[in-house]
């Protein structure tokens, strides 16, 4: 059991870390194409998936 538990902590950790790095791609992407968004929507930072549905529907 306690070779699960580390086995499983480490992964967490992992987990952690490629959510750090993908956040902060959203951060910089929505920075790119919006500047200033990330000091507006640092509450909702997956707003720009919202832009993008929207302007996809509106092309559609």
């Amino acid at each position: 059991m306690i070779e699960f538990v580390e086995a499983a902590a480490r992964e967490i950790e992992n987990v952690k870390e490629e959510h750090r790095m993908v956040m902060e791609k959203v951060r910089r992407t929505a920075e790119y194409y919006h500047p200033g968004a990330s000091k507006y929507n640092a509450t909702q930072p997956l707003q720009l998936f919202v832009i993008v549905r929207d302007f996809e529907a509106m092309v559609d």
